[in-house]
């Protein structure tokens, strides 16, 4: 098990997004159906997501400023000034982006495997039933031209 900043994370990452999809969707329904949203816990939820978002912003800003400090009191020209510039430079974005990468690669990975499988039964079962005859009950009647 490893030790992470909360929220920050894949299940994090789809946590906030899923909540905001929901609270897209409900009010999507709401305007184009008149149907009642639970609104209760879509606040509930989206609360949670604003409390999350804060401590992340407020996580990246301690973490920015304590770099800064570090920076600062390196001997110019040392190895641990050079490697306090690589985060700040490098780091801290890839820290920002790795998390969407992720979460789409296993979600796009979900999906391709789900269409190699229903590829493989479909060819499975067009082996098994196509020669068999369909039955004049299940037959399509005809179309009647007015």
């Amino acid at each position: 098990m490893t030790v992470g900043l909360p929220g920050t994370g894949i299940g994090g990452l789809y946590y906030l997004l899923l909540v905001c999809w929901m609270a897209l969707r409900a009010l999507g329904l709401w305007l184009a159906k008149g149907q009642a949203a639970p609104w209760r816990r879509l606040v509930v939820l989206l609360g949670l997501v604003g409390g999350i978002l804060a401590a992340l912003w407020i996580e990246a800003w301690g973490l920015q400023a304590a770099l800064m400090r570090i920076g600062e009191l390196a001997r110019a020209g040392s190895e641990l000034q050079l490697q306090v510039e690589i985060a700040q430079r490098y780091l801290r974005p890839a820290l920002a982006w790795v998390p969407f990468v992720v979460l789409f690669s296993v979600i796009a990975g979900a999906h391709l495997l789900r269409w190699v499988v229903r590829c493989n039964n479909a060819r499975r079962l067009r082996g098994r039933f196509s020669a068999a005859p369909v039955p004049a009950a299940l037959a399509r009647p005809a179309r009647r031209r007015a």
